[in-house]
């Protein structure tokens, strides 16, 4: 998987828009997992437990085609946006009137082929 490391400016408008409105008080995106800013719903996120604990996190396209094993305790919420899943590399930067510290983080940018 392609990886690359993003700021905050580097990132598409769209997820730049979606996280200025999170941290503007969106609470209903706070305690999703995943958020698929594409048209099409091509993919889900399996939860992969071990007893009551989660192990880890498989992001995968529903046609079975592309894969990614995200380790427990990954910040979240997972944005993917053509194509592509952006990540917080920063613990507890996505959330409400917390812009500051969201235009301060970085990103990883994961090509999803």
């Amino acid at each position: 998987m392609n990886r690359q490391e993003l700021t905050y400016r580097e990132l598409p408008q769209e997820i730049q828009k979606l996280l200025h409105s999170v941290s503007a008080g969106n609470n209903s995106l706070l305690n999703e997992n995943l958020i698929i800013l594409d048209k099409k719903d091509n993919y889900k996120l399996e939860v992969v437990k071990t007893g009551p604990w989660v192990d880890y996190s498989i992001l995968k396209k529903k046609n079975g085609s592309v894969e990614i094993r995200i380790p427990r305790g990954f910040p979240h919420p997972y944005i993917i946006y053509k194509n592509k899943v952006y990540l917080s590399k920063d613990y507890n930067v996505i959330n409400r009137n917390n812009y500051e510290n969201i235009i301060k983080s970085s990103y990883y940018e994961y090509v999803l082929e």
